[in-house]
């Protein structure tokens, strides 16, 4: 599988959900080839591999998933940035999902809860700029 960079590392994540940090965009494709791209913090990095997910919110991302679809990550500030694809996983339980779980909870006081957690295995990296040539770096 493809590893990343020390700068793409640092820009996907978000540990926390902090403010100061971007999104990460989500994007699948439903089983009627509809795509559906959603915002997403609370990512984490294992193994400059994958990344892990929160899923608080974003069911329909998770039925995609379950459903086969691939998964792209994207994550850019001005004017730079990443977009990763891979498989997706679905958690609902472990260390992994209890890892997220326990960060969910802890940033939003309780209020709000993780119903699962999205494990992206990275296959292929593209780097982000404003230039003419070549993006995929694997």
């Amino acid at each position: 599988m493809a590893e990343l960079p020390d700068d793409a590392v640092k820009m996907f994540s978000n540990e926390n959900c902090d403010k100061d940090k971007p999104l990460v965009w989500i994007s699948t494709v439903s089983r009627d080839s509809m795509p559906y791209s959603v915002p997403v913090c609370f990512t984490r990095i294992i193994d400059n591999d994958k990344i892990l997910i929160a899923v608080n919110f974003i069911t329909k991302t998770v039925k995609n998933i379950t459903m086969g679809s691939m998964v792209t990550a994207s994550v850019a500030i001005p004017f730079t940035g990443y977009m990763v694809t891979g498989k997706g996983e679905i958690i609902t339980s472990g260390d992994l999902f209890d890892d997220v779980a326990e960060r969910v909870k802890a940033r939003f006081g309780g209020k709000i809860e993780s119903k699962a957690a999205i494990l992206i295995q990275v296959q292929k990296i593209f780097k982000l700029t404003p230039t003419a040539g070549k993006k995929e770096i694997t």
